[in-house]
């Protein structure tokens, strides 16, 4: 129990119960290439983007408080850059659209059960 939390703490990571990175003012001032690099040392986070399509520019940490979601957030958003978060910690950052990295609900169900669903539900409203 001990070493799984000196893990724990060695890895830097805070988490809230959602799961979301609280990083530390250690990363406010780097260049975008050398946050991902850190944030991805420290925290349990890998991103993916195209680097041709991401310009040079500073990541600004504004507080202690502000979510791994928040910085990016303030950060891109002003460069018109969007990223989506999945559940594995896997950050999406595209130029035009952003990813959707889940299935809508009942993605994967038979066309025969989606039949079933529609008329049950146009019977409900019937009634």
């Amino acid at each position: 129990m001990l070493l799984f939390l000196g893990l724990l703490l060695a890895c830097g990571g805070l988490f809230a119960q959602s799961g979301q990175v609280f990083p530390d003012r250690g990363l406010d001032g780097l260049s975008w290439n050398e946050f991902v690099r850190q944030a991805e040392r420290q925290y349990p986070v890998r991103f993916f983007y195209d680097a041709d399509s991401i310009p040079d520019f500073t990541v600004h940490v504004s507080s202690d408080s502000s979510t791994l979601e928040q910085i990016l957030i303030r950060n891109l958003k002003p460069l018109k850059l969007h990223f989506n978060i999945d559940k594995s910690g896997n950050i999406f950052v595209t130029k035009n659209r952003q990813l959707q990295t889940n299935f809508p609900e009942g993605f994967f169900q038979s066309p025969e059960k989606k039949r079933q669903d529609l008329k049950a539900g146009s019977r409900d409203n019937t009634a």
